[in-house]
């Protein structure tokens, strides 16, 4: 007598190979939804496709991408101490009271 043979298969594995089942015999039974139905994927697969070429093409433009994670820590901390010191700088700017606002 065989054993049964068990499946570890995860559940969600399960229903996504039983709904493509039923739509492969949903649509083998018409030719024509299977045709635009695969026009249209291709379709969409394409504009994919261009999109992420367009994505990856403007990431290696970005200034910076060619740090490592190191040095663009490093970068980033250089640029909040600047703005610390320029905030500071303004807040000693207009406490000094240098420019009058005329009154019309």
């Amino acid at each position: 007598m065989a054993a049964p043979s068990l499946s570890y298969e995860p559940l969600h594995a399960k229903a996504a190979r039983a709904q493509m089942a039923s739509l492969w015999n949903h649509n083998s039974q018409n030719p024509l939804l299977v045709d635009k139905d695969s026009a249209d994927l291709y379709k969409k697969l394409s504009d994919l496709k261009d999109k992420f070429q367009a994505m990856r093409k403007q990431a290696g433009t970005m200034p910076g991408i060619d740090l490592n994670p190191d040095e663009q820590q490093q970068h980033l901390q250089n640029l909040r101490q600047q703005v610390q010191t320029k905030n500071e700088l303004l807040q000693k700017y207009k406490s000094l009271c240098m420019f009058e606002i005329p009154k019309d």
